[in-house]
């Protein structure tokens, strides 16, 4: 038989004669015997391994698509060399005061915050905190948005923001509020205080803290 030939089964008959129910199994170029109990079909690997093990030649691992190493760049991530901390570690948040207990009397009756970089942020969280004294007439919290890194400074009047003013009577006990700013898209802000109807005796004290996020309002960072 050649080894294209089909290969063919047996079994036994009761008249010890052999039926052909098949095609006989052909190993390499020699036929066997009708495969039985004592005969059974070949369980072991038709290739000869030389040794226990099949290998593949490849000049470069990286190039095998079954390389299952964790990599940063082309050094393969170890037992003693994890994957480095900062690739996971998100930054530590943080608040950053803007205007820090300023008391508005007859000077000054106003006050403009110091720059603060808002440059591929999201959004702003805004707190505000202001207690009056005596009996001035109101006070205004405004931001205000640079397009050339503090040069010039445009009102930002959008919404909430376009109003925000407090009597001292709303004052009298102290306010704690908090507020987002939207500031996709802009460079740099600032945060201004402006007061009505103050004196050495009748005056606001101001406290504004801010903190940027960007993407989802729920991720905060510094």
């Amino acid at each position: 038989m050649s080894q294209g030939d089909p290969v063919e089964f047996t079994r036994d008959l009761a008249n010890e004669r052999q039926q052909r129910c098949g095609n006989r199994v052909q190993l390499e170029d020699e036929e066997t015997d009708a495969i039985n109990a004592a005969n059974p079909l070949p369980t072991t690997a038709i290739i000869d391994d030389g040794g226990g093990s099949i290998t593949v030649d490849q000049a470069a691992h990286d190039n095998l698509n079954a390389n299952a190493n964790l990599q940063v760049g082309n050094a393969d991530v170890a037992d003693d060399n994890p994957v480095p901390g900062d690739v996971i570690t998100m930054p530590a948040a943080a608040w950053t005061t803007l205007i820090n207990a300023i008391v508005l009397d007859d000077d000054p009756t106003e006050y403009n915050s110091a720059l603060y970089d808002v440059a591929g942020e999201s959004a702003v969280w805004v707190l505000i905190s202001i207690e009056s004294a005596g009996a001035p007439t109101n006070i205004r919290i405004l931001p205000q948005i640079s397009h050339d890194d503090g040069t010039t400074w445009w009102d930002f009047e959008e919404g909430l923001w376009a109003s925000l003013y407090w009597e001292d009577t709303d004052t009298a006990a102290g306010i704690l509020k908090a507020y987002l700013l939207p500031v996709g898209g802009v460079d740099a802000i600032r945060m201004r205080a402006v007061a009505t109807g103050t004196d050495a005796n009748n005056t606001f004290t101001v406290t504004v803290r801010v903190r940027a996020f960007r993407g989802n309002f729920g991720v905060a960072h510094a």
